[in-house]
């Protein structure tokens, strides 16, 4: 859980984000709009960015119950 958000919430954040980005891409295609390029490749770039965030929080879960239970057991 990120804040009050939870992991699985995130990632769906992040993949709608995406799909929305991609959405725009394909109306956008071939055409001179690099404004709205530039800002699919934000939203893609947040997507991303999301997708890692959950990634480092779940590793650091991971590795804070590593260590309460080596702890508990020394």
């Amino acid at each position: 859980m990120i804040e009050k958000i939870s992991y699985e919430d995130m990632l769906s954040y992040s993949k709608e984000l995406a799909a929305s980005a991609d959405a725009i891409n394909s109306l956008i295609e071939n055409k001179e709009f690099h404004e709205l390029q530039e800002f699919v490749t934000e939203v893609n770039n947040y997507s991303r960015y999301l997708e890692s965030t959950v990634k480092l929080h779940k590793s650091a879960d991971e590795a804070l119950e590593y260590l309460k239970n080596n702890r508990a057991s020394n």
